[in-house]
C-alpha cells in the first residue's frame, strides 16, 4: 500500500475519533513515517507529539481526557494492583481466616514445617500478612465463586478450572507420598511460579477492564487505573453475575455518564467497603488510594465544542 493511501486512512480515523470526542484538538501534521512501528491508537509520544499507526503527528493531542474505550490500564496502576491483592501461590479459601504457623502444621503433618520454614515463595506470602497465610482450600464447593482462589485473586469458577490449578493444592504438595516421592525436591517447587501468577493476572486484566464499554463521557487515564482497580476487587460487571445486585462500579459510572466527575469520586471513596457484612480496614484504605488517583489529572473535563468547530481541521 503507497504511504499516501495509508496517511489518508489514518487521517480519516483522527478525524472520526475527534468528531467523536467533539472536544477541540488543535491543527495536526505529519512530521514522521516509521513503517516497522506496530499500530497504536493515538498513542502520546509527550511533547505535542503523537502516533496513529506508523505515522507520528505534531500537536494533536492537548489533554489527558479521552474515551474509556482507548484507554488501556497503565503499567503503574498493573504494578500497584499487583501488590496490593497479594499474589499467593496456591489454592487458598477467600472466606476462612488466615492462619498461623501452628495450625498450619498441624493440618499438614507432611511437609507443612518444611514449606513454612524453607520455602522462599512461602515466605513471602508469610511476610506480607504478618507471619500468617490464606487457609488452603481442599475441594472446590459448587456455585461458591471466589471461595476457591489462587494467583492475585484469581477466583475459580469450575470443578475442571480447579483440577487445572490442584498441582498447586497443599493438600496434593503435603502429603505423605508426595514428600517421599520427592525427598530430593524442594516442596517450593509445587508453588505456583511468579510467572506463572503473571499470566493469569494479566489475562484477568483483560477481562476485568470491559467496563470501559459502558463509560460514555471521557475520562482520564487516572480514572480509568481507579476504575480499573475497583473492578479487579469488587467486579466489572452491571449487576453480580449470579446474585444480580448492581455491581459498585456501576453506580461510578452512572455518574459519570451524567458528568458528575466530583460526585463519582466521592462514591468511590466510601463504596465496597465491606466483607461478609463487615467494615474492612483494607478496603477503606484501598477505596481511599483509587478516590485519590481516580481526580489525579483533575475532575473537570475540557469545554465541549461543537462539531463545527473541528469540521474545519486540517492534516497537512
Amino acid at each position: 500500500m503507497k504511504i499516501n493511501k495509508t496517511r489518508k486512512i489514518i487521517r480519516d480515523q483522527i478525524k472520526k475519533l475527534i468528531i467523536e470526542q467533539e472536544y477541540y484538538f488543535p491543527k495536526a501534521k505529519v512530521i514522521k513515517d516509521k513503517d516497522k512501528i506496530p499500530p497504536e491508537e493515538g498513542e502520546d509520544l509527550g511533547d505535542g507529539r503523537s502516533r496513529f499507526g506508523s505515522v507520528e503527528f505534531e500537536g494533536l493531542i492537548t489533554g489527558p481526557w479521552k474515551l474509556a474505550r482507548y484507554y488501556t490500564v497503565s503499567n503503574e496502576a498493573i504494578n500497584e494492583i499487583y501488590k496490593i491483592e497479594s499474589p499467593i501461590p496456591y489454592i487458598y479459601n477467600d472466606l476462612k481466616a488466615y492462619i498461623g504457623k501452628q495450625t498450619f502444621i498441624k493440618m499438614f503433618p507432611y511437609g507443612g514445617k518444611e514449606l513454612w520454614e524453607t520455602s522462599p515463595k512461602f515466605k513471602k506470602v508469610r511476610n506480607r500478612f504478618g507471619q500468617t497465610v490464606p487457609c488452603p482450600a481442599e475441594v472446590f464447593t459448587e456455585g461458591t465463586k471466589g471461595v476457591s482462589t489462587i494467583g492475585v485473586g484469581h477466583a475459580i469458577k469450575t470443578k475442571e478450572e480447579f483440577k487445572k490449578y490442584d498441582v498447586h493444592s497443599i493438600f496434593n504438595i503435603c502429603t505423605e507420598a508426595n514428600v517421599k516421592a520427592n525427598s530430593q525436591i524442594s516442596l517450593d517447587f509445587f508453588l505456583m511460579t511468579d510467572e506463572e501468577i503473571k499470566e493469569i493476572y494479566h489475562e484477568d486484566l483483560i477481562v476485568h477492564q470491559q467496563f470501559k464499554s459502558r463509560i460514555k463521557k471521557p475520562v482520564t487515564q487516572s480514572m480509568f487505573d481507579a476504575l480499573t482497580s475497583l473492578a479487579f476487587n469488587a467486579g466489572w460487571e452491571v449487576r453480580h453475575p449470579k446474585k444480580k445486585y448492581i455491581q459498585a462500579i456501576e453506580f461510578i459510572i452512572r455518574l459519570i455518564n451524567k458528568g458528575l466527575y466530583k460526585n463519582a469520586q466521592d462514591k468511590l471513596r466510601v463504596i465496597a467497603r465491606t466483607s461478609g457484612g463487615k467494615q474492612l480496614q483494607g478496603l477503606v484504605d484501598r477505596r481511599e488510594i483509587e478516590a485519590t488517583l481516580f481526580g489525579k489529572e483533575g475532575l473537570t473535563p475540557p469545554l465541549k465544542k461543537t462539531k463545527t468547530s473541528v469540521a474545519g481541521l486540517k492534516l497537512k
